[in-house]
């Protein structure tokens, strides 16, 4: 794990410690959303995505209740994708995290991760849930 989490690092340009691994990505979720239900005020915004399941968007979404902004990054619905293009009508700067999951299975796509770490990053956290 600890290589696993060294080579992550590395390949993102983050510090080891950016990097969190954990017994599941529902629980994992849990726990940074409520972390973040913390720091986050109303008016912030995040953005998550209609391309997973609610064990990993459930826990971003209730952060509405605290008056949160949630918007959605759409799948393209003929080519399965996220779309990086898409993510820049979404981007304000009111928008402090962005949550997605790096791999749809039933879909067999990755997101093209390093090219949106690095256009997020200026401007705020990512959440970033794998299998």
């Amino acid at each position: 794990m600890d290589e696993a989490r060294v080579g992550l690092a590395r390949y993102l340009g983050v510090k080891e410690q950016e990097v969190s691994f954990g017994p599941s990505t529902s629980q994992n979720t849990y726990v940074l959303a409520k972390a973040f239900g913390e720091w986050l005020v109303s008016g912030n915004a995040i953005i998550v995505t209609n391309q997973d399941h609610e064990a990993n968007t459930g826990s971003w979404r209730r952060l509405s209740n605290q008056g949160i902004e949630v918007k959605e990054w759409q799948v393209n619905e003929e080519t399965g994708e996220l779309n990086l293009e898409d993510l820049d009508d979404l981007l304000d700067e009111n928008v402090k995290l962005l949550c997605f999951h790096t791999a749809q299975i039933s879909l067999l796509t990755l997101t093209q991760l390093k090219k949106l770490f690095l256009k997020h990053t200026r401007q705020g956290h990512m959440s970033v849930s794998t299998v």
